[in-house]
C-alpha cells in the first residue's frame, strides 16, 4: 500500500510538471478557448486509452499502474480516467448509463463550480465586513 501511494505521488507530480509545460507552450497566444486545457485533456485520453490497451494485454505491477493512471495522467489531467470510464461503460453495452455519466459530469461539475464560487464569494464577503 506504501508504494502504490509513492507511486502515486511520484506520477502526480510528473503529471503536473507536465501540464504546467503544456500551458506554457500556449503562454502568450490570444484565444478565447482554453486551448492547453483542451490539449492536455486530449493528450491524456489518448494517452490514458493507449496504456490502458497496454496493460489489458500484458501483466503490470500494480503500483506502475498506480503511477501511470492514477498519478501521471491523474496530474496531467482528470478529464483522461473520465474518458476511459466514459468508453468502458460503453464497450460493456451501458449506453444510457455512459450519457448520464457523461452529462451529469459535465452539468453537475458546472453548477458545482458556479455554486463553490457563490458560496466562495458569500464567505470573503462576511470576512472582509
Amino acid at each position: 500500500m506504501f508504494w502504490n501511494f509513492m507511486a502515486v505521488a511520484l506520477g502526480g507530480a510528473i503529471g503536473s510538471c507536465l501540464r504546467y509545460a503544456v500551458s506554457l507552450g500556449y503562454s502568450g497566444t490570444q484565444s478565447m478557448y482554453p486551448l492547453h486545457t483542451l490539449s492536455v485533456n486530449i493528450i491524456g485520453s489518448f494517452a490514458i486509452g493507449l496504456l490502458y490497451a497496454y496493460i489489458s494485454s500484458y501483466s503490470v505491477p500494480t503500483a506502475m499502474k498506480m503511477f501511470l493512471f492514477v498519478g501521471l495522467l491523474g496530474g496531467f489531467t482528470t478529464f483522461s480516467s473520465f474518458s476511459l470510464e466514459t468508453v468502458s461503460m460503453l464497450r460493456n453495452g451501458y449506453i444510457g448509463a455512459a450519457a448520464l455519466y457523461s452529462l451529469g459530469s459535465l452539468i453537475l461539475g458546472i453548477v458545482a463550480a458556479f455554486g463553490g464560487i457563490f458560496i466562495g464569494d458569500k464567505i470573503i464577503g462576511w470576512i472582509e465586513n
